[in-house]
């Protein structure tokens, strides 16, 4: 987990990371993994893991008192696109007790480029849950500002080489 340290200087929240250690191989790069598992597909159960782990984890450590507000999760477009993902959703939080308000997934820009009318859908189910949305790499070349305020995105992250052509 990467912790999410305020102005403050208080870690405030995580973001779930994914590595692959393996023992044939070391570590292998999360790009090409990833890369991987979502041309076969394997990014859905593998996402699906990911959620139930992290929102798992999230619930123990504020047990052990440690004051988060929320954790982050990647999710890939080929989840969002290729499986329901509120009723996903709708399961892991009914199996670790996580609060909805808790969990922030946090969505590639290339992913709003797809299919319009069902990726707004989508989104707005997940916002009427009350699970916040980041719009990652936003600045990438595929949303227009008018765009963005269509989208119920409760975060913003602009993409570094968008924020040095300023």
């Amino acid at each position: 987990y990467q912790p999410k340290i305020s102005l403050q200087n208080e870690i405030t929240a995580v973001e779930a990371l994914i590595r692959w250690n393996s023992t044939e191989l070391g570590t292998v790069n999360t790009e090409k993994f990833i890369a991987l598992a979502e041309e076969t597909r394997h990014i859905i159960s593998i996402g699906e893991w990911v959620l139930y782990q992290a929102c798992s984890d999230f619930v123990k450590l504020r047990h052990e008192k440690y004051a988060l507000e929320h954790v982050s999760i990647n999710v890939s477009s080929i989840q969002l696109i290729h499986s329901d993902m509120p009723a996903t959703l709708t399961r892991v939080i009914a199996a670790t007790g996580i609060e909805p308000q808790q969990i922030e997934l946090k969505i590639t820009e290339s992913y709003i480029a797809t299919d319009t009318d069902v990726v707004l859908q989508t989104l707005h189910e997940i916002r009427a849950m009350g699970i916040m949305l980041a719009i990652d790499d936003f600045g990438t070349g595929y949303s227009s500002m008018s765009y963005l305020q269509k989208l119920p995105g409760t975060r913003l992250k602009i993409d570094q080489p968008f924020m040095y052509g300023l």
